[in-house]
Parts: C-alpha cells; structure tokens; sequence
C-alpha cells in the first residue's frame, strides 16, 4: 500500500465505558481499579466468545469491533446482565455500571486501530445510553431487528457534527424505556423560532469554544506546550538528589500521559537544572507556553513541595500551589501534582467548555511504586542501567536486572517492568544469550497484565521487535509489528519523543521518506536539546528526503560525524567533509582501540531497500576515498 493510500471498510463498533468513574477512584482508587481488571475480564472474554476484537482502550473504556451487528448486540446484553449479577453480590466492594454504544459504519484502519465516524458515533451512543443500559444506530437496529428476541425503543433523531441518525435503546428491563416528551409549544411559530436560534446559538458558540482534540498529536490542546523543570533541592542534602530527579521526571511523565497538551522531553528541561538564566529565557529557547518550576524541601521527616506555574510570554505565575507529605508517603505526591498542573492549564486555557468535557480524571497509569524501599532499588538500578553505557556495559546491566528484580518482589511498577525489559533486552544484544531475549519477552508480557497503559514497556517491546527478534529469530524486520509497540507508547504518552525518534528511524529505513521526517520534527519539537544518539534516525530520516542540510544539521550534533561528512560532501563542503570524517575516524579508533577500515561501514545495513543502501554507501564511499587522498598528500 503506498503511503498516499487510506484502508477503509465496514465495521460494527462497540464502544462501552465506566459511569462516574472519577468518583469511585476518588472514593477509593485500589478498589476501583482491581474491580475494573474484574469486569474487564468479563468484557474480553465475551468479545473472544462472540468475535469481537478489541482495537483500543483508555482506561475505563473499551472500543472493540465485530463481525456482525447481532453478535454485538448478543455481546453487549450478556455483558450488561453480568455486570448486574455481580454488582447484586455483597462481595463486589465498587459496584461499577457500564454504558454501551453500538455503530456500524465507515472506519479507517490504522494498523491495529480504528479512527473515523463510525468510532465517533459509536462513543456518541455510548454517551446517550442509560446507566446499564445499551443504545445503538438506526443501521445497527436495522440489522438486528427480527434476528433477536430483544425488544428496543426508539428515542429519537441525533446529530452529531455533520451526521444525523436514528438512536434506538435496548430494553434489558421495563424501567428501561424512556419516553420522549411532546413538544408543548409546538403551535407556538414564534417560541418555536425562538427555541431554533437559541439552539443554533448555543450550538454555534460549542462548536467555536469546546476545544477539538488534536488527533495528529494525540493531545486536547495541539497547539500548547509546557516544560517540567527540575525541581530544586533547597535542602542541598546530596543523598536526596537521585530521590528529587526521579520525582521530577515522574511529574513530567505523568502531566504528559494525561494527553492535555505537550509536555517538553525530560532530557532538554533537565539542561536548564540549576540554570542562571531567566525563566523567559528558558521559555523561548524551549519554544512553550507554560513553564513548571519548583523547590523539593526536606525537613526531618517531612517533604514540602512548592510548584508555580509560569506563563512564558509574561513571566507571571499563574498557579502556585504546597504539596507535604512524610518522606515515606511523598511518592504519592508525584501524581497529586501532575493531576493538579493538567487540571489548572485545562481550565485556564479551555475554560468552562473545557470543564464541561473533562469530567473525568485523565488515566495516568501507575508510574512508579509507592513503596519507598522499592523506590530507592529503582533508582539505583537506573544508575547503573544508564551508566552501562559508558563503561563496564555487562557488569552494570546485571546489576540493574538485580535491583530490578528485587524492587519487583517488594512492590509492582510499571517503571520497574520496563527497566528490567530494556536491561534484559539490551544484555541479549550484547551478550547474544537467546534467554537473555526470552526473559525480555517474558517480563514485558508480565508488565502489560499489570499496566496496559506501560508507554515504557511498549518502547522496550519496539526495541525488541527492531533489535533483537531477527537475530533470535532469523525473520526479516517487520515495519508494523515495529511501529506498532511505537505507537502504542505514544497513545499513552503523547509526548514520548523517543518513540516518535524510533518511528523515525523505521520509517527511514523502509523508505517511507516524509512520513520519517514528520516523526523527526514531531521528536525535535518534544526534545530540542539532544542526548546524541538521536543523530542516527534524524540523519536517514533527511538523507531519505535528501534534504542533506537537515542531515547535516542533525548529524554532526551527536555521534553521527561519518553521516555529517556524507552530508556536507553533497553540499559541496569538501574541506568541512574531510574534517568531519577525520573526527569519526579518531572517534572510532579511540573507542574501539583499533585501526578504522571502511569495512566498519560497509557491513551495516542502512536501508531495508537493497538499491537504497548501496547508493548510500557509494556516497560514503567517496568520502572515504577523498580522506584517504587527502591523508596520502
């Protein structure tokens, strides 16, 4: 399929979700959630019973499609008069409702999900439904009525955007059936225009107010973005400053999840820790609206936490708020904070309407452990994860694989799954041990069951399907099943930009040229300052465009010089060519201790597309060839 190309069909759309489900996390959030995986597992059971598959999920929701309209129908009454049964037993503690919307309709396929009006209007009918209760289509009605023993009510026409349809309930019991109201000025012509422009009005002043989720970058708000700063540690006690960084980070990751607006990498706010320049400075080099700041205090056993929030074009603080906590018990402050940051911006920059559509508490997932033993095992084995990369690569990986794990046996985190599933990845590429790659698999799987939300675990998984699956497997890279992972991580995480870098890369490397640049300018935007590896994808993403000055731009800012040299050649920069190449060769030799042969270069694989990574090559080679001259003169 080229990439112009749109895969539509036919599909019957079951859309469901939890009423009031902010109020029972409020109420008592562990309950909740282990009563939801509860009923969950009686919704995927059902839909594997009637061939239902489900293509996504948000927390409290579930969109799934089916084969037929009868088969959903059979599939939504079943689920509906078990979740009653359940909630009629003295032994369920949340007894959680469920509302259930049924569409057929035109849906865009986009790899394993579906996008389009019929989902749309699914989520509409669910939204109409009672509370227990099941509301359907006029086209969905149409099919199933004759072939079910049910009986349904009509409640009338309903619009949604551009569309108009027929909804129709399904009666599960008498009390069920609601009646529609007779229009009491109907011989009234002038109260009746009256109620039109009055109605034309509101609707016009929603649709210019209500804000419109932006689907490209999976967030409510496309065009705003905020920074997390680095909290500061104003008690300046140096054992508390891996507990402070991992803090700020869970803030920022956590703010990011709940798919508001973007929210800057961890890597470019982290840059401006400490930083003597003005808040306005840092605003406009970061390119966002909002900053986060704040001050970490511990006091005896006590955390204090004062955050504000700036507005970058001012410089006023717009929010300010203390959050304390004992230092046993701060962990739990991480999403009180993230939740009032999302919950402040939302007002103040959608105002009532968007009040009016976010009613429920943004699903943030489960982040880190709340035990802070657990937590302290954590950020050791980050350490050494992430100092494997400069020295003692093996050593410092088993050693995060055994802080992992036992951090695992005291508490459950999704961040702890997706250290040990990175660990035990890149342990089977450096060690090329097939178990090593099996307890990656096995742990990622295991993470998932936990927290299907894991954007850390998806990025592993996508490093796994890229890295490693073909050297364990003997299969050809699979450009979707890749992507896939990726994707999932960013539905989760809107603002992981180190999967948008990976999508770059992939895309690049199947020749999918534009599609790679947008992924690169989507991860330059979320993280302007890079860490250095971000050259590699960056560099094929523009080389496959051709746009050799975005090449060289990126390139030569990491560890990618031999890239930056083919670059500046087809810019007509011999000498700064050379010079670039020369600093690759040194860099080469100074990390490898051996002599550089252009072989290095010739056995890797660039391009998935034979053509593609031998003309990518030659270019290299004729650097190559121009240093060697210039090295013999």
């Amino acid at each position: 399929m080229s990439e112009e190309e749109i895969e539509r069909k036919i599909a019957v759309i079951f859309a469901t979700d939890v009423v009031g489900y902010s109020k029972h996390m409020e109420d008592d959030e562990s309950s909740t959630i282990k009563n939801l995986r509860a009923c969950e597992k009686i919704l995927t059971a059902l839909f594997e019973k009637h061939k239902g598959r489900l293509f996504n999920t948000g927390g409290d929701s579930f969109l799934a499609e089916f084969p037929s309209a009868v088969s959903a129908v059979e599939c939504a009454v079943e689920f509906q008069n078990a979740i009653k049964d359940r909630n009629s037993s003295d032994e369920t503690s949340v007894k959680l409702e469920f509302r259930i919307g049924i569409n057929s309709g035109d849906v865009v396929k986009e790899k394993e999900n579906l996008l389009g009006d019929g989902v749309n209007i699914a989520a509409r009918l669910e939204a109409l439904a009672q509370t227990g209760g099941i509301t359907i289509s006029q086209g969905v009605y149409d099919f199933v009525k004759g072939k079910t023993s049910h009986e349904f009510n009509d409640i009338g026409l309903q619009k949604v955007k551009q569309n108009e349809f027929h909804a129709y309930d399904v009666i599960l019991n008498p009390n069920q059936k609601r009646k529609i109201k007779a229009d009491k000025f109907n011989n009234s012509k002038t109260l009746l225009v009256f109620a039109f422009v009055f109605v034309a009005a509101m609707a016009i002043g929603a649709f210019l107010l209500t804000p419109k989720f932006d689907t490209e970058k999976n967030v409510l708000f496309g065009d705003l973005s905020l920074a997390v700063l680095p909290l500061k540690n104003v008690s300046n006690k140096k054992n508390d400053e891996p507990f402070v960084n991992g803090l700020s980070n869970s803030i920022r990751t956590l703010v990011a999840k709940s798919k508001r607006f973007s929210v800057i990498s961890q890597t470019s706010s982290k840059a401006f820790a400490n930083s003597n320049r003005s808040l306005l400075e840092i605003a406009d080099e970061l390119n966002v609206d909002y900053l986060i700041e704040g001050d970490f205090q511990h006091i005896g056993d006590q955390i204090s936490i004062d955050v504000s929030m700036v507005e970058a074009k001012t410089g006023e603080i717009v929010w300010d708020k203390n959050f304390k906590a004992t230092f046993e018990l701060s962990l739990g402050l991480q999403e009180e904070i993230a939740l009032h940051i999302a919950s402040h911006l939302t007002s103040k920059y959608g105002g009532f309407w968007a009040r009016l559509i976010e009613e429920k508490t943004p699903d943030i997932g489960f982040g880190q452990s709340q035990n802070m033993d657990a937590h302290q095992l954590i950020l050791a084995a980050w350490g050494e994860f992430f100092t494997s990369f400069r020295t003692d690569t093996e050593r410092r990986l088993l050693n995060a694989v055994d802080l992992g794990v036992r951090s695992l046996e005291m508490e459950e985190a999704t961040e702890t799954y997706g250290l040990l599933s990175f660990s035990y990845g890149r342990l089977a590429g450096l060690t090329k041990n097939k178990l090593y790659f099996e307890k990656a698999l096995q742990i990622s799987e295991l993470g998932l069951d936990f927290d299907p939300s894991g954007d850390l675990i998806y990025r592993a998984l996508g490093f796994i399907e890229f890295e490693l699956r073909p050297q364990f497997e003997s299969v050809q890279l699979n450009k979707d099943a890749i992507l896939k992972y990726y994707e999932k991580s960013i539905y989760h995480n809107p603002s992981d930009s180190n999967s948008y870098t990976w999508k770059a890369l992939i895309y690049a490397k199947f020749g999918a040229g534009e599609k790679a640049v947008k992924s690169a300018q989507r991860a330059i935007e979320l993280s302007p300052t890079m860490q250095g590896w971000e050259c590699w994808p960056y560099a094929l993403a523009y080389y496959s465009t051709r746009d050799f000055e975005r090449m060289l731009e990126y390139s030569r800012q990491g560890q990618c010089k031999e890239y930056a040299a083919l670059a500046a050649y087809q810019l007509a920069q011999k000498n700064l060519a050379l010079q670039l190449y020369q600093q690759y060769v040194e860099n080469y030799e100074r990390q490898y201790n051996n002599t550089f042969s252009f072989k290095h270069l010739e056995n890797q694989e660039y391009f998935v597309a034979k053509e593609e990574d031998l003309e990518f090559k030659r270019k290299l080679k004729v650097v190559h060839d121009s240093w060697l001259a210039e090295q013999a003169s």
